[in-house]
């Protein structure tokens, strides 16, 4: 039984490590800075739609 919910846990890991390499190969591609925003903020939501990424609230 120890041995099934270990290699469980070993196959989530994997595949957490793989979905987060596929991420960085998305996000391997040229920045460009649009605009900055006028104050800093913390603790905001993001969202990407059609490509283009939204901060959403946040505090100031």
């Amino acid at each position: 039984m120890l041995n099934v919910m270990t290699s469980k846990k070993i196959m989530v890991i994997v595949v957490f490590i793989f979905l987060l390499m596929q991420m960085e190969a998305l996000a391997g591609g040229d920045w460009e800075l649009i605009t900055e925003l006028s104050t800093k903020r913390l603790a905001f939501a993001t969202a990407v739609v059609e490509g283009k990424i939204y901060l959403i609230g946040g505090t100031l």
